[in-house]
């Protein structure tokens, strides 16, 4: 994963101005980070087909209520993060596993009413640049020692994905990881 981040910082990935929308319920997927999703809506299905017959660019957003079936344009939260989706299997039932990648936040500036599927204009949205300060830095060590704290505590955090976690020098980066 840490190659990916790198290499991304070297050149910037051009996503599409315009993209089909996957609503996501329960999850938040963050720059960077290959998350395993199950898809199974009518639309959303064919949100991802049209993604995968093009350059597999997919905007991923979360719903605000999780239970709703029948998602509108006011039932989607307006950032999400633009993915790439790496492997796609369709199973049995018709529905489809994805292997996504997050590579970047994205505001929606328009949305269309769902039919047959959500299409999205978006613009990129930048992360800020923080200049590291002696405050910053101490408020980094201070979340990775409560991280340690919890594991401590019965929190399940391999030791591989914490020394991954005190490696982070980017503020930004380091609260995207924790939230995840």
């Amino acid at each position: 994963m840490m190659n990916i981040q790198a290499n991304a910082e070297k050149f910037e990935i051009k996503t599409p101005d315009i993209l089909p929308v996957l609503p996501l319920r329960d999850i938040v997927v963050f720059p960077f980070f290959v998350i395993p999703l199950s898809v199974g809506r009518p639309g959303s299905i064919e949100a991802v087909n049209e993604a995968l017959s093009a350059q597999r660019f997919i905007l991923l957003v979360t719903q605000k209520n999780a239970e709703l079936d029948d998602v509108t344009p006011e039932d989607l939260y307006t950032v999400g993060t633009v993915a790439v989706i790496i492997k796609m299997l369709k199973m049995p039932d018709g529905s489809l596993r994805l292997l996504v990648q997050g590579l970047h936040r994205t505001a929606i500036k328009s949305l269309n009413d769902g039919k047959p599927f959500f299409k999205a204009v978006v613009e990129r949205m930048e992360d800020p640049v923080m200049e590291t300060t002696v405050k910053t830095e101490a408020l980094m060590a201070n979340v990775i020692q409560q991280l340690e704290r919890a594991t401590e505590l019965g929190k399940s955090i391999p030791p591989d994905v914490m020394s991954i976690i005190a490696s982070i020098d980017e503020p930004g980066k380091l609260a995207d990881f924790v939230a995840n």
